[in-house]
């Protein structure tokens, strides 16, 4: 027997699993104050570093205004690279808090925006001698340690999309400054992450 009638009645039962799953599209405009909340990988230029790419984790937070496309965010995450020298071994940490909001769009299942945050990064910097032991150094002289507060800014693109429920991915990337040492410097950052879109 041909298993074609068997595969017809398979793939409507399939499709009436699955369709309560999937994500309906994003409503224009929320008529509350809609959370989402997101977290995830985090990808920046350090903020003081010359070279190298800062990794860590991100989360945060937005707020929909009610019938409008605007939005409120605020943004916490920590990230940390190391460049090496001759000499020395400079590990930087970097701790981001960002404060802001923007405007979206709704497209299908997900959401499109702009937003624009700033606030400040901790930086806390370890420069360790390299072969300190065989030299018989201690103290400052083998790790010297700082530790700065820079006022920083964003500009970036968002993107977030459904994917089942109310659960699915938010992107974010766009250019920056710092302020380091009374010089603005640019910066860029990304983040990738999961996303709860009630």
């Amino acid at each position: 027997m041909s298993p074609l009638p068997y595969c017809s009645n398979l793939l409507p039962a399939l499709a009436a699993l699955v369709s309560p799953m999937l994500a309906p599209p994003a409503p224009a405009h929320a008529d509350d104050w809609r959370p989402t909340v997101d977290a995830g990988l985090l990808l920046a230029r350090p903020t003081a570093l010359a070279t190298g790419l800062s990794t860590g984790v991100s989360a945060g937070g937005a707020l929909d205004v009610p019938s409008t496309p605007l939005f409120l965010s605020t943004r916490l995450g920590w990230s940390t690279a190391t460049e090496y020298t001759l000499t020395r071994a400079v590990t930087q940490s970097d701790l981001r808090l960002r404060l802001g909001g923007g405007v979206q769009a709704a497209f299908g299942p997900g959401r499109i925006g702009l937003r624009v945050q700033g606030g400040g990064t901790l930086v806390h910097e370890s420069s360790a001698r390299d072969q300190a032991d065989r030299a018989g150094l201690t103290g400052s002289d083998a790790v010297r340690t700082s530790w700065t507060l820079a006022p920083a800014w964003e500009a970036q693109a968002t993107i977030s999309l459904r994917l089942v429920g109310d659960f699915g991915l938010s992107l974010a990337l766009g250019p920056g400054a710092v302020r380091v040492a009374g010089a603005a410097k640019p910066t860029f950052a990304g983040e990738l992450g999961v996303a709860w879109l009630p």
